[in-house]
């Protein structure tokens, strides 16, 4: 199970991409950007990967696709509840 965000390196100007073992919430690899080729790269050479857990981010979701058609996608915690929470915001407001 992999977990992939990105972070800002330099705050609005440059950004990466951190891939967390989902099982030890460790680190597993920093990939120099945000780019779905670059995460799909990672991914080939990685064919074990059953689950990846990420955001709604476009390139994330292109990058499994291509790197790792095998495996599942799915949303995490955290981005599902501030979904919710904002749905739930704009229905009450």
């Amino acid at each position: 199970m992999l977990g992939v965000d990105e972070f800002a390196v330099r705050r609005g100007r440059t950004c990466a991409t951190i891939l967390i073992d989902m099982s030890t919430h460790r680190p597993v690899d920093v990939l120099a950007d945000r780019a779905a080729n670059t995460f799909a790269s990672w991914l080939r050479n990685y064919p074990d990967v059953r689950i990846i857990c990420r955001d709604r981010a476009g390139s994330f979701r292109d990058g499994a696709q291509a790197g790792a058609p095998q495996a599942r996608q799915a949303a995490d915690a955290w981005h599902l509840l501030h979904n919710l929470t904002e749905a739930v915001e704009r229905v009450v407001g």
